[in-house]
């Protein structure tokens, strides 16, 4: 717990020592920021401590982050890394984030300037700027399966910047100017490298072959002379492309036709829907809200334990209203109708309930700790991967189905004096275009393709990941500027021999979304 400072080597006697519990990392500023920043952590709490070169403790500031969605949180806690460049402090915690701070000439010395989390231990923070790039100072995280770069946000403030910089002085007390809260937060790294997944390997390679039957469907169709020796591989082709008129299978064409239409519509319509209302975004924003809330309960909770370890049933409600008072130091978003609510709730459950509580509250299990809220949770977590696989699947191998069946629609030949419908046509019956049975086909095929394909695109290049695209705004989601950064954001580059993707898959993907 003692951390000395030596002035140098050849004055062992000039030193002085710091001294605070667990520490965990420790930093000393270079010559001109005479300042020393070492770190702590105490009940899931990560703190940092900045202290004059002759152990003066200047300030104290909380590591504070949320958890991360995914709760694939560690056992462990603490600042485990901090590194210093350019006037950006970055520290690194084990609750899977890092936070980069603004490194100011006085009182508060440190403030938050962005923060990036991610779902393992992070162990190692750097700082730095990419060669031959932009002037801003990136972020480097590691942990024990992968390392990730990250680029602040477009809205982060910097110290130059700052007004307040030329007027903070060495010596002002802590009632004086405070840093901001919430500091810009970082969706998703640029760059991460880790071991590839099984699932990683092998999707890309089968996405490849389920197009390239799909574009070879075309000229293998059934409707050209060619040899009946390739019969097999034309019902393989059009299987890829939902075309059943190479099968031999008695069924009503137009029937199945308008039925194909009426799924690919719904289909499309409900993506179409899904992308300009950003729900996606949405109920990632209802999940992060549902676990900071747990998490909160969970600290309230913790505190209460810590304040009756006995599990006296008698000096529980006392326990319950010291951690109302200590809880309010973490600065959780919790108001008294919330602290009155656990408390209640607490108060109310039997001693067996109570211990499973406990149980929960010692794994880290939030979904056991509010049932009504772990529900919400599991609801809003199955949503989001609903909607990310449907927005997946329309983008990807349901594209060239999708697209041939609204072009059905509105697919029509001169024929005795009259447009005719091909689907119709093709199943031995006439339909007039633009008569009251086909306007309804030809009016939703042209809408839903006006509104769908600037998103198809825009899927295409971020390889099918919406919460790419939707952090955008509307000028950026649909700018084909920004779609070479999608698919360069998204692209895995693996080594796969002959069909490792080359640095044109972008080009590749508009090309092939074209044709």
């Amino acid at each position: 717990s003692v951390v000395e400072v030596w002035s140098s080597p050849d004055e062992p006697h000039d030193s002085a020592a710091l001294e605070h519990s667990l520490p965990v990392s420790c930093m000393c500023l270079p010559a001109g920021r005479e300042l020393i920043i070492t770190s702590s952590a105490s009940s899931n709490e990560q703190f940092l401590y900045v202290w004059s070169r002759r152990a003066e403790l200047l300030h104290v500031l909380k590591h504070a982050s949320p958890q991360s969605v995914s709760m694939d949180l560690d056992s462990g806690r603490g600042i485990l890394d901090m590194c210093e460049s350019g006037g950006l402090v970055a520290t690194a915690s084990k609750d899977n984030s890092a936070m980069v701070w603004n490194l100011l000439p006085g009182y508060p010395y440190l403030e938050p300037n962005w923060l990036v989390v991610h779902s393992s231990d992070t162990s190692h923070v750097a700082l730095g700027r990419l060669r031959h790039q932009s002037d801003d100072v990136v972020l480097i995280t590691a942990s024990s399966n992968a390392a990730f770069l990250w680029q602040p946000p477009q809205d982060v403030r910097r110290v130059e910047d700052d007004p307040r910089a030329s007027l903070l002085g060495e010596g002002e007390a802590a009632t004086g100017v405070e840093p901001r809260s919430g500091p810009p937060f970082v969706a998703a790294p640029s760059v991460m490298l880790k071991s590839a997944s099984f699932a990683q390997i092998v999707v890309p390679l089968v996405s490849l072959v389920l197009v390239f039957a799909q574009m070879q469907a075309f000229p293998l169709s059934s409707k050209f002379p060619w040899n009946p020796r390739i019969k097999t591989a034309q019902i393989a082709f059009s299987i890829a492309i939902c075309d059943m008129d190479a099968i031999s299978v008695e069924v009503d064409a137009y029937s199945l036709f308008k039925t194909k239409f009426v799924i690919v519509a719904s289909l499309l319509g409900l993506s179409t829907m899904v992308v300009y209302s950003r729900s996606t975004k949405h109920v990632h924003s209802g999940i992060f809200s549902l676990v900071s809330q747990l998490n909160d309960r969970l600290t309230w909770l913790r505190l209460v334990r810590q304040n009756n370890a006995q599990n006296d049933a008698g000096k529980l409600e006392e326990a319950c209203g010291k951690a109302d008072l200590e809880i309010k130091a973490y600065h959780v978003a919790a108001g008294e109708e919330d602290l009155k609510a656990w408390r209640q709730d607490l108060l109310a459950k039997s001693e067996k309930d109570r211990d499973a509580l406990w149980n929960a509250v010692l794994r880290e299990d939030l979904a056991s700790i509010d049932s009504h809220a772990g529900q919400q949770l599991q609801r809003l977590r199955m949503t989001s991967q609903f909607l990310d696989l449907l927005l997946l699947s329309a983008s990807t191998f349901l594209a060239v189905p999708c697209l041939r069946s609204l072009l059905e629609a509105v697919d029509c030949s001169w024929k005795d004096h009259a447009y005719i419908l091909d689907a119709a046509a093709h199943a031995g019956k006439t339909v007039d275009c633009f008569s009251f049975h086909h306007s309804p086909y030809a009016i939703s095929s042209v809408f839903l393709l006006t509104l769908w394909m600037p998103v198809m695109f825009a899927l295409t290049a971020a390889n099918g990941q919406a919460k790419v695209l939707l952090a955008e705004d509307w000028i950026g989601m649909f700018s084909p500027a920004k779609w070479r950064a999608f698919s360069q954001k998204t692209t895995d580059v693996l080594p796969l021999g002959i069909v490792t993707r080359s640095g044109h898959k972008f080009e590749f993907d508009m090309i092939g979304e074209i044709g």
